[in-house]
């Protein structure tokens, strides 16, 4: 349990916070949750956890659907950062980066193809020409 006045951490059983002396039995012991990271563990973690957002931008460049949903999962990487929750975060970003090589994998096997059709119906188109003289 945590004291809701100071933050730090007390005993289950406790009447008054060790800490700041906050008498609980009046109001039923209710606990908070953890006191949220501080700004140094919060520049740890963008250090340490990547958003994969370059990725994704270059994804809806070459296959739309995979880059929008590899954009949204790189904003919530950061979104779970601010709020420390870290293992998201982790999660996010692995997902973020899995959207986004999908992405750019698609969308290079599509061009590479559009070109080879391209390529081949071009040759085809003037070859076809070629039978009619004027």
């Amino acid at each position: 349990m945590y004291c809701p006045q100071c933050g730090r951490q007390m005993p289950d059983d406790a009447n008054n916070c060790p800490n700041c002396g906050r008498d609980f039995r009046q109001e039923g012991q209710e606990s908070m949750e953890p006191p949220r990271p501080g700004r140094s563990e919060i520049a740890k973690a963008y250090g340490t956890i990547p958003n994969h957002l370059a990725l994704s931008i270059i994804a809806i460049f070459l296959c739309l659907p995979f880059g929008i949903a590899g954009l949204i999962q790189s904003l919530k990487v950061d979104q779970f950062i601010r709020s420390g929750d870290f293992e998201a975060a982790k999660m996010f970003s692995e997902k973020a980066k899995t959207y986004g090589m999908i992405g750019v994998i698609v969308g290079g096997v599509l061009i590479v193809l559009s070109v080879i059709l391209s390529v081949v119906f071009g040759f085809w188109v003037f070859s076809w020409m070629g039978r009619f003289r004027y």
